[in-house]
């Protein structure tokens, strides 16, 4: 009868605490695809700015969201701390590689665009931007 009753008093209780943890799974999940969200928006804005300033030459393209943006940086760092944390499995990996392509893009395209944007191989230059972005996006 005793162990009928604990059973009766602790099995909701387990139920609650397992409904509670995949919840906060859930809301962790989803504020994680949130910030990529940001990473991705940011990575898009730059690279508007930085196509229209080729376009035009115009400096005002380059004002809000001008390459390199230490932002996306503090966002990935704090992203990736948080999916440690949270111990989701390829996570900080996933953020690590949006890092590193957006630091190549910042490097190998931004960058020499806006010093030149007239360069011979600014068409080459832009077709590698348009790939790194767009392998951003699988994240």
């Amino acid at each position: 009868m005793l162990a009928f009753l604990a059973t009766a008093v602790a099995g909701p209780l387990i139920g609650i605490r397992l409904l509670d943890a995949a919840s906060n799974a859930q809301v962790r999940l989803a504020d994680a695809r949130a910030a990529l969200d940001t990473l991705l928006r940011t990575q898009l804005a730059e690279e508007t700015g930085v196509r229209g300033y080729i376009s035009t030459r115009d400096p005002q393209f380059l004002e809000a969201d001008k390459p390199p943006d230490p932002e996306f940086d503090r966002t990935a760092l704090a992203l990736e701390g948080q999916l440690r944390a949270a111990h989701l499995e390829h996570g900080p990996e996933a953020v690590e590689d949006m890092r590193a392509l957006h630091l190549q893009w910042e490097q190998a395209v931004a960058l020499p665009l806006m010093r030149d944007p007239g360069a011979r191989d600014a068409y080459v230059q832009q077709a590698q931007g348009k790939f790194l972005t767009d392998a951003m996006t699988s994240f």
